[in-house]
This record gives structure tokens, C-alpha cells and sequence, in this order.
């Protein structure tokens, strides 16, 4: 009888414990799969943002460098008010962004797979290099519940734009005509978008860009 309970607790041990290895070996196939597709959906998109965010910044920037401190110099002080106000709305939504992802390192890691995580980084730089009002402040639902005047003052930063045209026509029209190479990637505007609104959008990102570039604190 002591036999017959040794050798069945020996074969029920050793059936949990095959179990066991199954079904590791089965989590370390899945995630590896994960990893696997996600290098295949993410090591393009990886590479579309960097060159987006470089070719950005040394092909078009760069060649309006004195545009912001010419520009923010003409500002009325009501017309600065405005664009501080919008200024701070817009870094604060960009560093919560921020704040998301390094908890979801510390608390979800498990889910982010490393090119997931280069790629939510490169998101957060281009939101810093460049403006994006319409994804950053108008289609933010939760940020227009609690600021329900900032669209208010998007209008506003637009009709500034509007009394510096002939200082900011060309920086737009540049900046646009790079972006339009990006119309099939996660980088421009819906394809559903009207081109009114994308046009209105392009005009408020390129005078907070001046804002943001003439300002000594950067986005950090």
C-alpha cells in the first residue's frame, strides 16, 4: 500500500511538473510571437519617424531658424498672453504623455515589447519638435471636458497667424509640403480629414512652433 501511494504520488508530481514546463514553453512561444510581429509592425514605423523627426528639423527648420524670435518680437502682450496660455496647455499634455509611458514601464512592462517602446518614445519627441494642436489640444476629449476655452484660444493663435501671414506663409507651406510625404504613415492627418481643417491646424502649429522655439525653457 505504501509502494502503490509513493508511486502515485511520484507520477501525479511528475504530470504537474510536465504541465508546468508545457505551459511555460507555451508563454515563451507566445511571447515571442508578440515580439515577432511586433518588429514587423513597429521596425517600419521606427524608422519612418526618425527620418521624419531628422529630415524635419536639418531640410525644413532649419532654414527658418530666425522666424521665431523675429515673429515673437512684433507680439502685442495680449497676443503673448494667448500664446502662453496655449503654450502651457500644450507642454503640459505632452509631458503627461510622458508621465503614461514610464508607468506603463514600471507597472505594464510585460506588455511593451522593445520596439513599442522605441516607437511611443519617438511619437513623444515629434510632439516636442514640432507642434501638433490637432492631435495634442482639439481631439483631446478629456483635456476639452476640463478646458472647455482652449479651442477658444486655438482661434485666437490663428488669427495671429493670420496678422503675420507674409512672416509665416512660407514656413507653413514648407513644413506642410514635407508632411504631405508622410499622408500614408501614422504621421499626417487622417485621410478622412478636410483639407480646411488640416489647413487651419498647419497655420496654429507653425506660430506655437515660434512660441515654443523662442522660448528659453524647452520641453523637457
Amino acid at each position: 500500500m505504501k509502494y502503490f501511494v509513493f508511486t502515485f504520488f511520484i507520477l501525479v508530481s511528475n504530470s504537474f511538473y510536465t504541465q508546468t514546463l508545457d505551459k511555460d514553453k507555451d508563454i515563451d512561444l507566445f511571447l515571442k510571437s508578440v515580439v515577432s510581429e511586433d518588429d514587423l509592425v513597429y521596425g517600419n514605423e521606427i524608422s519612418i519617424r526618425i527620418q521624419y523627426i531628422n529630415d524635419l528639423n536639418k531640410k525644413i527648420l532649419i532654414n527658418h531658424i530666425q522666424t521665431p524670435d523675429y515673429l515673437v518680437s512684433k507680439l502685442s502682450r495680449s497676443e503673448s498672453s494667448i500664446l502662453e496660455r496655449v503654450y502651457q496647455v500644450y507642454i503640459s499634455e505632452v509631458k503627461k504623455m510622458e508621465m503614461n509611458f514610464i508607468d506603463e514601464q514600471k507597472f505594464k512592462y510585460k506588455n511593451l515589447t522593445p520596439k513599442s517602446r522605441i516607437c511611443k518614445l519617438l511619437l513623444i519627441d515629434q510632439f516636442k519638435n514640432y507642434p501638433n494642436s490637432y492631435t495634442i489640444i482639439s481631439n483631446n476629449t478629456l483635456l476639452n471636458l476640463k478646458n472647455t476655452k482652449v479651442n477658444d484660444d486655438l482661434s485666437l493663435v490663428f488669427q495671429i497667424y493670420r496678422k503675420y501671414n507674409s512672416e509665416l506663409s512660407k514656413l507653413v507651406n514648407d513644413v506642410e509640403s514635407y508632411q504631405k510625404q508622410f499622408v500614408n504613415f501614422p504621421i499626417y492627418y487622417p485621410n478622412w480629414e478636410q483639407p480646411e481643417k488640416i489647413d487651419y491646424y498647419n497655420k496654429i502649429d507653425a506660430v506655437l512652433w515660434c512660441y515654443l522655439s523662442s522660448k528659453s525653457q524647452k520641453i523637457d
